[in-house]
């Protein structure tokens, strides 16, 4: 069996834990999808540094606003596999939002509601990362 496709939860929050992300980048031709809904921006993740494939991130956890946003991170090399694979694939394909971003546009509705909570958490964040912020030792 050749596995395509690997997933990992990069942070644990009740188990206040975090997964080695950059031992597992390099799994032959095997992509790697993180999960790193808890952790992105509470902790470091060197996407291109580890090799990371993909990451996907919510707004309901480190961003600290309302639920209905998701964002991420795509590798050259996911992207190529996205358009050769044969897959069928309907309402989690990134080719499409890819498509739309190229147009300033979104390939479905956002939650609009949640981009001025968006806006202000960056400007805080980006506050907070010039004053203060110090990168966490990494796993």
């Amino acid at each position: 069996m050749h596995l395509h496709a690997s997933d990992r939860e990069f942070h644990r929050r009740k188990a206040r834990c975090r997964r080695d992300c950059k031992a597992h980048a390099r799994l032959a031709d095997t992509l790697l999808i993180v999960d790193a809904i808890t952790g992105l921006g509470t902790t470091t993740l060197d996407v291109d540094g580890w090799g990371l494939d993909i990451i996907l991130g919510g707004s309901q956890k480190a961003l600290m606003i309302p639920p209905g946003l998701a964002y991420g991170a795509v590798s050259e090399r996911a992207w190529q596999r996205m358009e050769t694979t044969t897959s069928p694939r309907y309402y989690f394909d990134l080719r499409k939002e890819r498509k739309a971003a190229a147009k300033a546009e979104t390939a479905s509705t956002p939650a609009t509601a949640c981009l001025p909570a968006w806006r202000q958490r960056s400007i805080t964040f980006v506050k907070w990362a010039t004053e203060t912020w110090q990168p966490a030792a990494t796993p």
